[in-house]
């Protein structure tokens, strides 16, 4: 039996990402597209240099969950960015994550994730033109996740990443910087590492939660306006609070979705507010016996 319930998911590159606490269960799954708008009217280059740069786009999220057994889930994402300047598909992010630990109480459940997975532009997308989110990375993110959930619904997550990179410069940037013997064309891009907090309240109809993502990466350069400077060699840190909240019957709800980029920790990256609604298809095993 398929059913489609509207519900919002985290649909920009560098949300909260696909991976949670959560499993569907062998044999179960979820199918899911969703729409959303990332605006923000100013860039940060550096602490002490921002620019009225403005950016806005239009983002088509694809994302598929299913319990290859009850303590083992894959996961695919995938974004197709609407910019002013390009039209495409962007990272593609495939994933592994397997319960490791489970501990079951009569006022709690307690659980310990290992998750781990691969992403890797799924087109020719540019990520210096306007309206893009990604950055062309080859990485393989490395998770582990702590979550808490109370039997009244209540439950605590925290997750900390690490991004192992292994993209390099854009070739269609070699020339330019050739010509203008540039140092950049000695550098790598650097790891990165994410930590992501979150509360909520899960309930048969009702969904809210709370997050706040952290990101740091270990080195990298400052964006410099006027500069050829490959995106990928960006040092991009940010804070991140963000929220959702949904309501549903059995077979259909609704949910809102919004995030912002904080003031604080920012670099190479704008003041971005995030909303956006999804649909989605869910299976359910032992609704076919």
């Amino acid at each position: 039996m398929m059913r489609w319930i509207l519900v919002l998911f985290p649909l920009l590159t560098f949300a909260q990402g696909p991976v949670d606490g959560f499993f569907k269960g062998k044999g179960n799954a979820d199918i899911a597209t969703g729409l959303g708008k990332n605006r923000s009217s100013t860039y940060t280059g550096h602490p002490d240099s921002t620019y009225n740069i403005p950016f806005s786009n239009t983002q088509l999220n694809i994302f598929a969950q299913y319990g290859i057994s009850d303590n083992l889930d894959a996961v695919f994402n995938i974004p197709f960015v609407f910019g002013s300047q390009e039209n495409k598909f962007q990272d593609v992010r495939l994933h592994l994550k397997y319960r490791a630990l489970h501990i079951d109480k009569p006022h709690f459940k307690w659980s310990f994730i290992a998750a781990g997975g691969i992403s890797f532009p799924a087109s020719d997308y540019q990520p210096n033109v306007s309206g893009a989110v990604g950055r062309r990375e080859k990485k393989a993110p490395l998770q582990l996740i702590a979550q808490l959930k109370l039997r009244n619904g209540l439950f605590f997550n925290v997750t900390g990443t690490y991004n192992l990179r292994w993209d390099e410069i854009d070739p269609a940037l070699y020339p330019a910087l050739q010509s203008a013997e540039s140092e950049l064309l000695e550098q790598t891009p650097q790891d990165y590492y994410e930590w992501l907090g979150r509360i909520g309240l899960a309930r048969k109809k009702h969904f809210f939660e709370l997050f706040l993502h952290f990101q740091k990466s270990r080195g990298g350069i400052n964006f410099k306006q006027g500069e050829i400077q490959p995106a990928q060699l960006f040092a991009v840190n940010f804070l991140k609070l963000g929220g959702t909240y949904y309501f549903g019957e059995r077979a259909n709800g609704i949910a809102l979705n919004i995030s912002y980029i904080l003031p604080q920790a920012k670099r190479n990256i704008g003041n971005i507010f995030f909303a956006g609604v999804s649909f989605i298809i869910k299976h359910r095993r032992d609704e076919n016996n």
